[in-house]
């Protein structure tokens, strides 16, 4: 919480005050975009042009890149915001204008892509609306408004860097166990008591309706702890109509679960008694146990602290996520569980992508590495190490669309690589080449074993269709299996 907060929580009007970051009340340094976190939120409609000059004020006198999570950039890869790959880091004291067209339109973001800057608060909403005669799901909510996007991200009292050096590295900092889910930047993660003993908490967010009426909402995971956050209103159901910015038939559920970089659009019908009601995020992944929570206030009674109850019916309780269904049995035994196969695209999907012209396997994995104490196997320590086909990536010395760099490696076409970096540490840039207006099939499977870890894959630039999602039995499995598999057409596909 910020100096400008004065006494907020125990005067609830200083929380409100300008330049007041009050989040969720530990005192901690922030990254601010035009003084505030979540920055701005950028909402334009479909074929806008948009135009952003960043001027990099950071005191750290760092490098810095913006990515917007999810525009296509077709013709302007340059834009696309990312440090040593499309452009150079901004460097401090200096300006730099993104410029690209607004496509698709859906519910999308934005973020610093160089450092840590992202994970100590420079992230922001990006919404590209087009016209409710254009789109399929309108009929569904009758108000789409910018009050009612949410941003969500995982925030501990520690600066990211010391956040990721606690969690995978060999450091001796101490282990991060306060950890609060923030709501467009406001939270409850520290109390505070006065000289009477009263219990006060930093705000959290409130989102308004009134009777009668049905809302969009649309809602974006910036969470940065692999953490795969539940989302659930008290006395609501919600209709998912569209995921990653695409519209697609809608499902009536419960809760829903959100990965990191996930967008959701939902609707909520205001049809319950008028009060206060907890709108409920629940971190459900290692290590990200946390939870968080705001407000959804009827204009009919008065805003205040809730006294609502989870949602119990319909029984069972259904719950919507992107990742496979067998991943909830042990967990969610009673829950009724569906994923992206049970609902389907709005969109046309065009004739030529029924024709695959090459299939990659991209296989996934965390490694966790032991590290003895030299001359002895007993005092020890593990690290976590992310790979892809078995390396870890190296950012390159000069951008890839400059210049091509000099540690490239292609471990898919190289078996022997492969296998010498399942046993030690790879790095390198990591590049997968395909040819031009090729119907790409991307079969990414996740071979971790001594460290699993529910994680989504982001394709910049990019939109893809699932085809096919599942969860082998239970027996760990190795590239040469899951490509028999997918021989013997064993993989389960939705074509």
């Amino acid at each position: 919480m910020s100096g400008y907060c004065f006494d907020c929580p125990f005067n609830p009007d200083h929380c409100n005050l300008k330049n007041c970051l009050s989040i969720d009340g530990h005192p901690r340094l922030v990254v601010v975009t035009n003084g505030k976190t979540p920055g701005p939120s950028i909402e334009v409609c479909r074929g806008d042009t948009i135009r952003v000059k960043v001027v990099n004020q950071l005191v750290d006198h760092g490098g810095l890149s913006i990515h917007w999570h999810g525009p296509h950039q077709v013709g302007t890869n340059w834009m696309d915001g990312v440090s040593m790959i499309t452009q150079c880091p901004i460097p401090h004291a200096t300006s730099f204008v993104y410029e690209f067209l607004a496509q698709p339109a859906g519910t999308h973001w934005w973020h610093a892509h160089s450092g840590f800057y992202r994970v100590d608060g420079m992230y922001g909403p990006l919404v590209v609306r087009k016209a409710r005669e254009n789109e399929k799901i309108a009929e569904f909510y009758d108000f789409d408004l910018s009050e009612h996007v949410m941003i969500v991200s995982d925030w501990t009292p520690y600066v990211g860097l010391q956040t990721y050096l606690a969690q995978t590295t060999a450091s001796t900092l101490p282990p991060i166990t306060q950890q609060t889910i923030l709501i467009n930047g406001r939270g409850r993660g520290r109390e505070f008591t006065d000289d009477e003993g009263n219990v006060f908490y930093t705000p959290r967010s409130v989102f308004h309706v009134v009777s009668g009426f049905s809302y969009r909402f649309r809602i974006i995971s910036s969470a940065i702890a692999a953490c795969n956050i539940q989302v659930s209103i008290d006395g609501h159901l919600m209709l998912i109509i569209a995921t990653d910015g695409s519209e697609i038939k809608p499902v009536s559920v419960n809760s829903f679960i959100m990965a990191s970089g996930e967008r959701y659009d939902f609707v909520v019908y205001a049809s319950a008694v008028p009060a206060s009601y907890l709108i409920r995020m629940t971190g459900l992944s290692t290590g990200c146990s946390y939870t968080g929570n705001a407000l959804l206030c009827y204009g009919e009674a008065p805003c205040g602290e809730p006294t609502s109850k989870p949602l119990i019916l319909p029984t069972p309780h259904r719950l919507f996520s992107s990742f496979p269904k067998e991943h909830y049995i042990n967990t969610m035994p009673t829950y009724d569980v569906l994923n992206l196969l049970d609902t389907q695209a709005l969109e046309e999907i065009y004739e030529d992508l029924e024709t695959v012209n090459s299939t990659h396997y991209v296989t996934f994995s965390f490694v966790l590495k032991t590290v003895y104490e030299e001359g002895t196997t007993g005092n020890s320590f593990t690290v976590s190490v992310p790979k892809l086909n078995n390396v870890g990536f190296l950012f390159p010395s000069t951008p890839v669309l400059l210049q091509r760099p000099n540690d490239i490696c292609e471990p898919h076409l190289n078996n022997t690589l492969m296998e010498e970096c399942n046993i030690t540490d790879c790095y390198c840039t990591h590049i997968l080449k395909l040819k031009l207006g090729e119907v790409v099939e991307l079969v990414i499977p996740n071979l971790s074993r001594n460290l699993v870890l529910d994680h989504p894959a982001h394709i910049h630039g990019q939109a893809v269709h699932i085809v096919g999602m599942g969860v082998f039995d239970g027996v760990p499995r190795t590239l040469e299996e899951v490509k028999q598999l997918d021989e013997e057409g064993k993989m389960l596909a939705n074509l």
